[in-house]
């Protein structure tokens, strides 16, 4: 089966039940959201980085199902977010358009 295709302008947050998590919109112009189902304890840091592993924003957010992260000042393109939390280190694939 293909990959759903989506339209770069549509406003999508597909789950991803291993981790029990949405990042939405995604694609994105200016806010990313990450939710959360199940919040380890402690704290969480999270890294944003580009294609090649640079990165570009760093942020540590305390226990919080639902985390914003401000992507405007990226340039459009794709960027991993990548979490550390007492539960491992997880990461997702999102578009900044």
């Amino acid at each position: 089966t293909p990959p759903p295709v989506v339209d770069p302008g549509e406003t999508t947050g597909l789950p991803n039940e291993e981790h029990g998590i949405i990042l939405y919109p995604n694609p994105t112009h200016e806010t990313l959201y990450l939710t959360r189902n199940n919040v380890a304890p402690g704290e969480t840091k999270l890294t944003v980085m580009d294609v090649t592993g640079r990165s570009w924003h760093e942020q540590t957010v305390n226990n919080q199902p639902t985390i914003e992260v401000t992507v405007s000042s990226l340039k459009p393109g794709i960027y991993f977010i990548q979490w550390n939390d007492n539960s491992g280190v997880h990461r997702e694939r999102f578009m900044k358009l």
